[in-house]
């Protein structure tokens, strides 16, 4: 084959677009693929493979050996691959498709190549996937992001990309990260499942739900293999907590609610995760709680309060068991217990509050009850809910105590029902007073 003279041939600074003038006349030149890689690393060459790339009159070998050369030489300053970039642009929508295809074997293997390959490579794939709907190209692309999911993430170590794990482990997915994701929470050294939590708490979508991950959590914290620190345990608990959704890992919330060895801030934790994301099957997690001998049993009370209203509070009353320990107040039992709860817990919640009335009359229905503690726990509360009736039922059911009352429950020491009717009587009466 015959060549140009070194006179006739073009520089190798001069544009394409000068390329026939400097020829004389003779045939204008197409750039070739090895044309194109003699400007690799060149003052202004992204640019000009940018436009190599959006120029539909080229080959498809020009365009994709303009592509991997733009890939290769990215410097994370450009844009021209954020979400896409220029390949977004190309105005054929095959011939994107198709180049995007064919360049992704020559990403994988610059990836292969390990160091800062691995991170760059991974962040090309992860932004050029945003450049096709194609699911057949995304596919190779993707790979390479799972690669590193599954082969290269420690979450503890910084990250020398460009791209959130969040977003990697979103294109991953849950068909291929969901059993890693697992292993490492249940597995690995405390403080990866710690770094495991700050970097996805509640970000990724398939990890809230999934119940491989909720239960490699549960696993893990019940297995005692976790930080000392209570700090880092709190930490934990939150990291638990987006998991809220997924059923074992509610269940396993109501068992650590029942679980007396359970610490208290992380009960009241659980608690207000709970009912911050109600549930339907919540309340027959909370009617086991009514058995419950500490302050998570008036938890579940307000919660069913709060779900059922006034026929929540009669379910609580016909569910709290009669043969409890109802003492237990400022962290310890008392013998006045179940009337400082009455007082400074129970008859205050803002629900009974809103429901005003309605409450009370719940409360009347109870004011003989077989079971004494709910008999003294209404009566308590009737001291601050109850009208004129009320005030009229309160006298006749304290008449009919007799000479011999019951004892009153952890009402004070050696206090009887007299003393909680004659205390709920003696309040309505000075409400009444003008």
């Amino acid at each position: 084959m015959n060549r140009l003279p070194r006179w006739a041939r073009p520089h190798r600074s001069v544009p394409l677009l000068l390329c026939g003038a400097l020829l004389f006349g003779l045939t204008a030149c197409e750039p070739t693929p090895g044309y194109l890689q003699r400007w690799a690393n060149t003052p202004d060459s992204e640019e000009k493979f940018a436009a190599y790339l959006l120029d539909p009159d080229l080959s498809h070998e020009v365009h994709v050996k303009a592509l991997e050369l733009l890939v290769e030489q990215w410097d994370y300053s450009s844009g021209m691959l954020f979400n896409g970039g220029t390949v977004k642009d190309m105005p054929n929508a095959a011939e994107r498709d198709a180049t995007l295809r064919d360049a992704t074997p020559r990403i994988r293997a610059l990836y292969d190549q390990g160091g800062a390959w691995l991170y760059k490579m991974r962040d090309a794939a992860y932004h050029l996937r945003a450049a096709t709907d194609d699911a057949s190209v995304r596919e190779g692309l993707d790979a390479i992001v799972t690669d590193w999911v599954l082969n290269h993430w420690d979450p503890c170590q910084a990250n020398n990309g460009v791209v959130r794990a969040i977003e990697l482990l979103e294109v991953a997915g849950q068909a291929n990260a969901e059993a890693k994701m697992a292993e490492i929470i249940r597995e690995s050294p405390f403080d990866r499942v710690i770094c495991f939590g700050r970097e996805t708490n509640g970000a990724v979508d398939w990890i809230n739900a999934s119940t491989a991950i909720a239960e490699a959590y549960t696993t893990r914290w019940d297995s005692g293999e976790i930080g000392e620190s209570e700090q880092i345990r709190f930490e934990m608990i939150e990291d638990m907590a987006a998991l809220h959704q997924v059923e074992a890992m509610r269940t396993w919330m109501f068992a650590k609610l029942r679980d007396p060895a359970f610490e208290p801030l992380f009960k009241n934790a659980i608690l207000d995760v709970l009912s911050n994301n109600p549930a339907d099957s919540d309340v027959d997690g909370y009617r086991e709680l009514l058995s419950n001998e500490t302050n998570a049993r008036w938890g579940a009370m307000q919660q069913i309060l709060n779900a059922r209203g006034s026929d929540g509070l009669a379910f609580v009353l016909d569910n709290l068991p009669a043969d409890s320990e109802y003492g237990f107040y400022r962290g310890e039992v008392q013998a006045d217990g179940l009337r400082s709860v009455a007082n400074e817990i129970v008859c205050v919640m803002p629900k009974l509050q809103e429901l005003g009335d309605n409450a009370r009359r719940v409360f009347e229905r109870y004011i003989a009850s077989e079971n004494l503690p709910v008999r003294a726990l209404s009566i308590g509360c009737l001291a601050k809910f109850g009208d004129s009736q009320t005030l009229g039922r309160l006298i006749e059911a304290r008449a009919a105590l007799g000479r011999t009352p019951p004892a009153a429950p952890r009402w004070g020491e050696g206090a009887t029902f007299t003393l909680v009717f004659d205390e709920a009587i003696a309040a309505i009466q000075a409400r009444q007073q003008p």
